[in-house]
């Protein structure tokens, strides 16, 4: 048609299930989006920029669920996410569309032991007292 261009770029098949946020606009090449998964199966996805710090985008992650940023972990491919915190989402292996596992440490109670058990008195009853309750 005269007049009427296609930028073939654009008119790629887009499988469902699996996009780049450079298929819908020019702009959005400067952030990707991180879809983030928990024990649940609920996913949300999170638009990030690609040099954010892993300290950044965990404090973010803890804001948005309401947990503390030291009780969250995140694990991208079976591995953990942590040491340096310094690094970006892209040195970590992050881009568009990966999916990052968060969810909250265990909150453990501690066993008691020996010295530190509780003072247990005399539980036992009597006839008696059993036959008048």
């Amino acid at each position: 048609m005269p007049g009427f261009n296609i930028d073939d770029s654009r008119t790629r098949l887009i499988m469902p299930g699996r996009f780049n946020s450079n298929d819908f606009a020019p702009r959005c090449a400067t952030t990707i989006q991180v879809i983030v998964a928990n024990l649940l199966g609920q996913r949300r996805s999170h638009p990030c920029i690609p040099t954010m710090s892993l300290a950044e985008f965990r404090e973010r992650l803890a804001a948005s669920r309401g947990i503390e940023f030291s009780q969250l972990i995140l694990v991208h491919r079976g591995t953990i996410l942590g040491g340096d915190a310094t690094r970006s989402l892209l040195a970590l292996g992050l881009v568009d569309g990966s999916t990052v596992h968060a969810f909250p440490k265990a909150q453990h109670t501690p066993i008691l032991r020996g010295a530190e058990l509780p003072a247990v008195t005399n539980l036992s009853i009597s006839r008696a007292e059993l036959a008048s309750s």
